[in-house]
């Protein structure tokens, strides 16, 4: 989780047993399994993949709504990062409607070494409500 939006200052969750959770006021942020996530409205959540090689890989990255009760949507980032760096390059992003359960499939191609780091991040749209997200990262 981001400790503040685009602070840039990434730590790990805490496993409550079932999901990831943050340990602040935003009870409803979260990691869950089968690819449940949930933004909150001052935190955004990724999920982050370290390789332990240097080569060419593809990333694909599918997201629909699994709450379309309402709500405006989530945006979803996909970006290769460097340790001590930040974030060094966009692959990708695209968002989602608040009603989408279909979703959207993205695809991207990347060089990596094992100073790398992907990061799939997903933020709300503008507020976090009805923001429960499935998503699902095929690396390869």
């Amino acid at each position: 989780m981001e400790s503040a939006r685009q602070s840039g200052n990434w730590r790990e969750m805490r496993f409550d047993g079932q999901c990831y959770r943050t340990d602040n006021w935003e009870k409803d942020v979260r990691i869950c399994p089968e690819g449940e996530v949930h933004p909150g409205q001052s935190t955004r959540v990724a999920y982050q993949w370290r390789p332990s090689f240097s080569g060419n890989i593809k990333v694909t990255v599918h997201a629909h709504k699994a709450d379309t009760g309402g709500g405006d949507g989530v945006w979803v980032g996909t970006f290769r990062a460097r340790d001590g760096v930040g974030m060094e390059a966009k692959l990708g992003e695209f968002r989602i409607g608040g009603g989408d359960n279909t979703g959207r499939t993205e695809t991207y191609s990347v060089t990596v070494d094992p100073g790398n780091m992907i990061y799939v991040i997903v933020d709300i749209g503008g507020e976090s409500t009805y923001d429960k997200t499935r998503v699902y990262i095929d690396i390869n």
